[in-house]
């Protein structure tokens, strides 16, 4: 008997039914000896037999897979303007990824789509390096099209990376000639642009270095020098962002004159080489992984002026707390940093001097288990002298 399954969902179907192995799910166990439940058997005849298996929904499986485990639709990276006009975000269609951003009036209740990837590239196909997958791989994101943008502090103006290039968009013009103007470079594939507190300039990293671009005249200034292709700047290493959650890689200063940077060095660590199975023809890729009780990626934090000069790195106890497993430099408030242990049983929460790297302890947890982060804290209060924290030291979340 030969079987064709058109989607993964009816293969599941049918692993379901028990097609595959040429019999129902719904008949008789063939080893059971009283088949119909009469004399003979350990089975009390009035005891009752258990349900049978029921056959899988094949619809319901092809529908799961055609819209992303009903994901797809769904708004994501929602954000609100500041004066309450509107609200953007991404979304796809009902059976497709392809993401699009879109503003909707409170006032009207009404759904507008602004752009999509079409508007901005040639092709509207979306290009991604080794690097920018592997980024994207924690974050479990799938989408094509837009799939992620930044607005500026007055809302004036939407960042959106796109295939590795930066499109700046001036939001009141969109529709119009002129609306959008790509910020081109020579220096490699943008990853993780941000805007500065002031909205003057756009950070980024390109090629394992930290960037600093102009927005008004898009000029572009490289701010670190990576000593080798085992060292990168600006980029949250693989422990940090599968295992703790935290994306980021450079902080702006408050005044949006400066960058605090994680600085990564994955020299000596062991090498898996993972095959793209959608191109075989392509070379498998040498990632460093920090297999238990293998050598752990090196990190350390750096500040950096962006008008230039040397940096400054902050100190800590680097044997103790080998990880960085939160950074906040808050408007009110220190630059402040969470150091862990390997174990992660022991964690240290300092404040940090830019200008000297000095630190000095605000507190410390321990737990004979592990310790769970969150990365929403700490979260400082306007006054600078106070933050709120989370923990599970007595058994729950507080």
């Amino acid at each position: 008997m030969t079987l064709r399954f058109q989607t993964t969902a009816s293969l599941l179907a049918a692993l379901a039914s028990g097609q595959l192995f040429g019999c129902d799910a719904s008949s008789e166990d063939p080893a059971d000896p009283n088949p119909s439940g009469g004399g003979g058997g350990s089975r009390a005849d009035d005891e009752p037999r258990p349900a049978p298996p029921t056959t899988a929904d094949a619809s319901f499986l092809d529908a799961f897979a055609e819209t992303g485990r009903f994901r797809y639709g769904q708004p994501r990276a929602i954000e609100v303007l500041p004066d309450g006009s509107g609200v953007l975000y991404l979304r796809s269609g009902a059976r497709d990824s392809e993401g699009k951003l879109y503003l909707w009036d409170p006032e009207t209740r009404e759904e507008r789509e602004l752009l999509t990837a079409a508007d901005l590239t040639e092709n509207g196909e979306e290009e991604l390096s080794a690097e920018e997958r592997a980024r994207r791989e924690p974050m479990r994101l799938t989408a094509r099209g837009i799939a992620s943008f930044r607005l500026s502090p007055d809302a004036t103006r939407i960042l959106i990376p796109l295939s590795g290039r930066l499109f700046l968009v001036d939001r009141a013009q969109i529709g119009q000639d002129g609306a959008v103007r790509e910020l081109e470079s020579s220096a490699g594939r943008a990853i993780d642009p941000r805007f500065s507190p002031d909205g003057s300039h756009i950070a980024t990293v390109r090629g394992g270095d930290l960037y600093v671009i102009d927005v008004a005249t898009g000029a572009e200034v490289r701010l670190t020098t990576r000593p080798s292709d085992e060292v990168e700047n600006g980029l949250a290493e693989f422990v940090a962002q599968e295992e703790m959650g935290r994306m980021r890689g450079f902080w702006w200063s408050p005044d949006s004159r400066s960058i605090a940077y994680q600085q990564t060095d994955h020299s000596g660590m062991e090498r898996m080489h993972i095959l793209d199975p959608m191109h075989p023809e392509h070379e498998p890729q040498a990632w460093p992984y920090p297999r238990p009780g293998e050598t752990n990626a090196r990190v350390r934090l750096g500040v950096l002026p962006i008008s230039g000069g040397p940096t400054r790195w902050v100190e800590w106890d680097h044997e103790r707390f080998p990880y960085l497993a939160t950074v906040r430099w808050p408007r009110s408030g220190p630059l402040t940093l969470l150091v862990q242990d390997r174990e992660q049983e022991e964690e240290s929460l300092l404040a940090a001097d830019p200008s000297s790297g000095e630190t000095r302890p605000l507190l410390s947890e321990s737990d004979d288990a592990w310790i769970n982060l969150d990365q929403t804290a700490p979260r400082w209060l306007s006054s600078g002298e106070q933050f709120l924290w989370s923990s599970e030291r007595d058994g729950e979340w507080r």
